[in-house]
């Protein structure tokens, strides 16, 4: 029986796929990878990098939210980061992001303009036709105010 449900699982994890999107403007570049454990959900946002596209190799990191630090949260194709200075990942309180430094952020949030259920290919990266997906990222300041800017995104699936 235990072997049974082992090779279920093995079997099961096997047709689990990583996906996600990759946005950007001239400003910033968003990459939002989704989880690829089946009993996470592989549609649930696993890690957002936001890196800054201008700046040279090495340093181009702003910031970074994970799940497992529950900084991060999404539902289909909508994420929302939790700016946390007390996690080593976003502790860069001084960059900025859209004219405002990361420190004077509550959250940020990427809404990409995609519905999943489209087929997609191994390695394949998605664009409506021949135009990237479209998306917004909404920065919401602790103030309470709120700036928003478009992204193009592409989204990739890799098994």
């Amino acid at each position: 029986m235990k072997y049974l449900v082992m090779m279920a699982m093995v079997f099961g994890a096997a047709g689990a796929q990583a996906d996600g999107f990759v946005c950007q403007n001239d400003d910033i570049r968003v990459k939002v990878y989704n989880n690829t454990d089946p009993g996470e959900g592989t549609r649930t946002a696993a890690v957002m990098v936001l890196s800054d596209p201008s700046v040279s190799h090495g340093r181009k990191t702003i910031a970074k939210f994970t799940d497992v630090k529950s900084r991060l949260a999404s539902r289909g194709a909508n994420y929302v980061a939790d700016v946390d200075l007390r996690v080593s990942e976003s502790r860069r309180g001084g960059e900025y992001i859209g004219g405002t430094r990361l420190g004077q952020l509550d959250q940020i949030i990427l809404a990409v303009d995609f519905v999943y259920g489209e087929d997609m290919q191994d390695g394949e990266s998605l664009r409506s036709n021949d135009r990237p997906l479209q998306a917004e990222l909404i920065l919401v300041k602790r103030s309470g105010g709120k700036i928003s800017m478009e992204l193009d995104c592409e989204r990739y699936l890799k098994n």
